[in-house]
């Protein structure tokens, strides 16, 4: 069974009505888009810092299927059921919808999940060079993903590839999933860490970084 991502970013319309759509996103618009077939799990992150043209409210939906258009087709049929029947509220703005992404690759490593908050650094890159994609994917795969993870409180890595990719979107997703209970440290560590692999000559100039945001764990089902 193919598995698939399905990310959205949101805004609340002001200050004010964020405490809202927290609200109902967690009592009512989860439960109900966990009730479309295909759909078994959902994840609502908030950005640690605003980005423009993107959500502090990142969601995520996790989706087995081997027929992604007609499970899409089944959850807009759904959608409109629950708008008609008053299941959403106005107190929210869209930024990208129905962004969709193919998982091929995962890598966790043997090591011991710490104690701490949980977070996703999300990556979206493109490959520079077409002819070289096969060897951005090796390379990406087998030898940058189990790098990263040689860092503290660096866990489980996803890799995707968009299904359609949009303009000024990723043609690929990276996920790292974060346990810290300090996450600036985290991604200082990080920084050490990434400085040793470049001067160790274990980067490779087949990639560009087009939108890189860490967002913490708010709600799961």
């Amino acid at each position: 069974m193919a598995m698939w991502l399905n990310m959205l970013d949101v805004n609340a319309r002001d200050d004010v009505r964020d405490r809202e759509f927290c609200e109902w996103y967690e009592s009512t618009h989860l439960p109900d888009v966990l009730e479309t077939p295909d759909y078994v799990n959902g994840k609502r992150y908030e950005v640690k810092e605003f980005y423009p043209g993107r959500g502090k409210h990142i969601t995520t939906y996790e989706i087995e299927s081997d027929d992604i258009d007609e499970t899409l087709r089944v959850r807009r049929a759904k959608r409109d059921r629950e708008l008609e029947a008053g299941r959403y509220i106005d107190g929210f703005i869209p930024i990208w919808r129905d962004v969709l992404w193919q998982e091929f690759a995962r890598v966790v490593p043997d090591k011991e999940t710490p104690a701490g908050g949980r977070w996703v650094h999300l990556v979206e890159t493109i490959c520079r060079y077409p002819d070289r994609e096969d060897e951005f994917n090796e390379w990406y795969t087998n030898t940058h993903l189990p790098d990263v993870q040689k860092t503290p409180g660096f866990m489980a890595a996803t890799r995707y590839k968009a299904h359609e990719q949009r303009d000024g979107r990723g043609q690929y997703l990276t996920v790292y999933e974060i346990v810290t209970d300090d996450i600036a440290e985290s991604m200082r560590q990080r920084a050490v860490f990434k400085a040793e692999e470049q001067a160790a000559g274990r980067v490779s100039d087949t990639w560009a970084g087009l939108w890189y945001v860490l967002a913490e764990l708010k709600t799961e089902a």
